[in-house]
């Protein structure tokens, strides 16, 4: 499965604690996306200023440790 589910698996889901370890992680990047109507200029510009703020800010990593952990 993808890397971040199985982190939240064996990290965060009480019934598998202690049962789970992750065994590896790949180094493959994963990519997400938005669909977007292509004349739809203004969401486009509105998600990527939001998401280049997250990033500044680090909500990114700290929504990461909460969900996901570590």
């Amino acid at each position: 499965c993808d890397d971040p589910v199985a982190k939240f698996y064996a990290n965060k889901k009480q019934e598998y604690t202690g049962k789970l370890k992750v065994a590896f992680i790949t180094e493959d990047v994963e990519y997400y996306g938005f669909a977007v109507r292509k004349s739809d200029t203004d969401l486009v510009k509105k998600l990527n200023e939001g998401i280049k703020a997250v990033k500044e800010k680090g909500i990114d990593k700290q929504v990461v440790e909460k969900w996901i952990g570590k």
